[in-house]
């Protein structure tokens, strides 16, 4: 779920709990200033203003209505935390997965390294060898250190 809908989610709550702590709500009125603006109050209209409409209090609500608000309220509270607590389970799951590919690309990047050292102590051993070659041996000692060239250029020069 997104940060969105956790927040849609909390403000419901508040406005439940709000719901269920409220008493016998006092007369509300909607006042209107010069401009044009609208403002809602319980007590008097603030300055600048004029009441232009009186809204009927609403009643208290009900020994049941809150308990029932109560109930939609804890229910709530529980989806969040449920929510919550699946978001940072996945969070941890795409954590662990970056952490096993980056270890995977180490462990390739070291093995390509290996491979490359060992690749290269192969070059030096056949320019040795052909320096060392007699004739009857020197072309194939060649062909040997021109394919290791080839392969050392492939795999570890790019």
């Amino acid at each position: 779920m997104t940060a969105g809908a956790i927040a849609a989610a909390r403000a419901g709550l508040t406005l439940a709990t709000l719901f269920a702590a409220s008493g016998a709500a006092a007369q509300t009125l909607r006042c209107e200033s010069a401009d044009g603006t609208v403002t809602y109050a319980n007590v008097a209209c603030p300055a600048g203003s004029k009441a232009v409409r009186s809204l009927a209090p609403v009643d208290a609500p009900t020994p049941a209505d809150v308990r029932a608000a109560r109930e939609r309220a804890a229910a709530q509270r529980e989806q969040v935390r449920a929510i919550e607590a699946r978001r940072q389970a996945e969070e941890q799951e795409r954590e662990r997965q970056r952490a096993a590919a980056a270890k995977a690309q180490a462990k390739a990047q070291d093995k390509r390294a290996q491979d490359c050292r060992r690749l290269a102590e192969r070059l030096g051993n056949a320019e040795e060898a052909l320096r060392r070659a007699t004739i009857a041996k020197r072309e194939a000692a060649a062909a040997l250190l021109d394919r290791l060239r080839s392969e050392y250029a492939a795999q570890c020069r790019s």
